[in-house]
């Protein structure tokens, strides 16, 4: 992961927390604050598999969000 993707992964899950952290569970948010925090003190250019690990982390934990969102959504839609 070359810094700017390390980079650009910080600015969006702190956006995405920024915007659902009222709709998700602590499980969510304590994971969203763990790979930020792992993002911040990787050196992503001299650890190949931290990077890869932490590249991998992102993308779970980013599709953690949009699943419990959805799900969030789509019952409120059942309930109007």
């Amino acid at each position: 992961m070359d810094s700017q993707t390390k980079e650009n992964s910080i600015k969006a899950l702190q956006a995405l927390l920024d915007v659902y952290q009222g709709q998700l569970d602590a499980r969510v948010t304590a994971e969203v604050h763990a790979v930020i925090d792992a993002l911040r003190t990787c050196d992503c250019n001299t650890h190949k598999n931290e990077s890869k690990a932490l590249g991998t982390r992102v993308l779970a934990v980013t599709a953690d969000i949009l699943r419990f969102v959805t799900n969030v959504a789509d019952l409120m839609n059942k309930l109007q």
